[in-house]
């Protein structure tokens, strides 16, 4: 049976409406005052809903961070094509986690800033019900696509790689404003363990006190709906005005205590997060490339440095290690394969849109598959470089003999091997010539 002061709640007409109006083409999930939760797929059509499935003992609604043609359509186990026909977009949710409410506002504070700093005007702030916050931006702004990729399609990656870029904005002075409030030795007594888990390279790492939720979003993943009741906590899921995040009284997410006066979902401008997206995933592609030594980047050129050709060189001339890696991997070295054949393809004569091609039809081989938008970034960011950069040579063990090796091959690097080999059947060509014109 449902606390009638929630039941109460719910039976607001204005509550109703602003979950109502969240539920729109997302999924639902209920969680009953029994700790039990309802079946998915299920929709809210109607504010009506919120206080009928209240009376059926529902304490808490939960929406879907992507928007879909028809919800009910979801089932268990879609494979990630028939998920990308139903989504129709996502929302950008940043979940800060954490047990230290006062953290979490400055974590929350920032966020809002690193935002505005990107011209993202359209940020929703909301208390979660318990000790964090999620900060909301509606899908309208962002761009229709990035990287030559529909973003409606780029979840969870768009999320990720977001929460990840705004992590390494704020992480400076997140760390002074944490270490302001409390000392490493009071958050380690907090916490329990061992104080290291509290430093990282020598300094103090805040997000090991509070994080902004990234590696477990997944598809259909779920948030707190605006005016919803945490169970644990019986506090409210409230609005709150951005300038006053670092003021905000758990006292205000009472029961009765809430009003309507904050908005939480903003109306955006037109691709206002464009430039925030697309520095995301560039900053994303640059973290995952391999390490490469510079002295195998060099770009001096030199005598009879390899020449890309006019045309590209057929596959039967590709080395050994190149072939293998191209019937796909069965085991790990799948990125760094991915940055061999990018940069290698390019000196046979491949464009980038022919390299992702290629790339996107290897990945289907490999024992698992890459998710399609790290590769397409990886060539992406590639082909904005003003300077080739060649494989890495053969000797680099960080490379070989992970994406395979070549028996009885002298050759310093996979380009230098095709170079030596079409220098060979070049001359062969010509010694066949020359006999030909001496039998004649």
């Amino acid at each position: 049976m449902l606390d009638p002061k929630i039941l109460k709640f719910y039976a607001r007409k204005d509550i109703q409406e602003e979950i109502a109006k969240l539920a729109k083409n997302r999924e639902l999930a209920v969680r009953y005052s029994n700790g039990s939760f309802g079946k998915r797929p299920d929709v809210l059509q109607y504010p009506s809903d919120v206080l009928e499935l209240a009376r059926q003992g529902v304490s808490s609604f939960h929406f879907s961070e992507e928007r879909w043609s028809d919800p009910l359509q979801l089932r268990s186990g879609m494979c990630k094509k028939h998920l990308d026909d139903l989504r129709s977009g996502w929302d950008l949710v940043l979940d800060i986690d954490t047990n230290f409410f006062e953290f979490s506002k400055v974590a929350a504070a920032l966020l809002v800033e690193a935002l505005k700093f990107y011209n993202v005007s359209s940020v929703g702030c909301k208390f979660s019900g318990r000790s964090g916050f999620h900060l909301f931006v509606p899908f309208e702004a962002f761009p229709s696509s990035v990287n030559d990729q529909e973003t409606r399609l780029l979840f969870p990656d768009g999320v990720r790689n977001i929460a990840m870029h705004l992590k390494d904005v704020i992480e400076v002075p997140l760390r002074e404003q944490i270490l302001s409030l409390s000392s490493v030795e009071e958050m380690q007594k907090a916490i329990g363990g061992d104080a290291k888990e509290l430093v990282k390279n020598g300094k103090f790492n805040p997000f090991a006190v509070v994080d902004i939720d990234s590696v477990l979003i997944s598809s259909r993943h779920m948030f707190r709906s605006v005016y919803s009741i945490n169970e644990k906590s019986g506090l409210v899921s409230v609005p709150v005005k951005l300038d006053q995040i670092k003021n905000f009284q758990l006292k205000q997410a009472k029961i009765e205590n809430v009003s309507l006066d904050v908005p939480f979902v903003v109306q955006p401008a037109e691709n206002e997060a464009k430039h925030l997206i697309i520095e995301a995933f560039d900053k994303t592609a640059k973290r995952d490339l391999p390490y490469i030594p510079e002295r195998e980047i060099s770009t001096n050129k030199k005598a009879g440095d390899f020449v890309m050709p006019k045309v590209k060189v057929k596959e039967e001339h590709f080395p050994e290690c190149i072939k293998k890696t191209l019937e796909g991997m069965e085991s790990d070295g799948r990125k760094r394969a991915v940055f061999v054949l990018i940069n290698f393809l390019h000196h046979m004569g491949y464009t980038f849109d022919e390299i992702l091609e290629r790339l996107l039809e290897w990945n289907k081989k490999n024992y698992e598959e890459l998710r399609e938008g790290y590769i397409r970034s990886q060539v992406s960011w590639h082909k904005r470089q003003k300077e080739s950069i060649p494989p890495p040579n053969c000797a680099n063990k960080s490379y070989f003999p992970i994406v395979g090796s070549c028996e009885n091959c002298k050759a310093k690097n996979s380009v230098q091997y095709v170079k030596r080999r079409l220098f060979l059947l070049k001359q062969q060509e010509k010694k066949k010539r020359v006999s030909k014109k001496r039998l004649e």
